[in-house]
């Protein structure tokens, strides 16, 4: 995500800069990247809200010898101590993880069709809209 995040951003940037008049420039740079900003943090937020109830969840639907050797080692709060869980738990322990995370892909997955509902609503306002 924070490689995709990183690509789009100056995109995002450059065609907020060309909609604001010549004056209005580093006011648009600087709402754009505070934009950004929240709603970077809100989406984090989210994502870590999704993930975590769904790493209580899958963790608490192993069998019950699993569920105390994952609490011993602390599995919730130390994701590092993944790696010292005895084989056979680890590998449950793992994919708890993997369905955590695949829940926070489809959490999301509304969210982006929405956006991309939104961005067909998107009037052209550039000089390029002039021409």
């Amino acid at each position: 995500m924070g490689l995709g995040q990183g690509l789009i951003f100056q995109n995002c940037m450059l065609a907020c800069q060309e909609c604001a008049g010549a004056g209005f420039i580093a006011v648009a740079t600087a709402l754009c990247g505070f934009i950004n900003s929240i709603g970077s943090s809100i989406g984090v937020a989210i994502c870590a809200a999704v993930f975590n109830n769904a790493l209580v969840k899958n963790l608490a639907e192993l069998p019950a010898d699993v569920q105390k050797i994952a609490h011993d080692f602390n599995v919730i709060e130390n994701m590092n101590a993944i790696a010292d869980l005895p084989a056979g738990v680890r590998e449950l322990v793992i994919q708890g993880y993997s369905d955590s995370f695949k829940s926070v892909f489809i959490a999301l997955t509304p969210i982006m069709g929405f956006a991309f509902l939104m961005s067909l609503f998107i009037r052209g306002r550039g000089s390029l809209a002039k021409a």
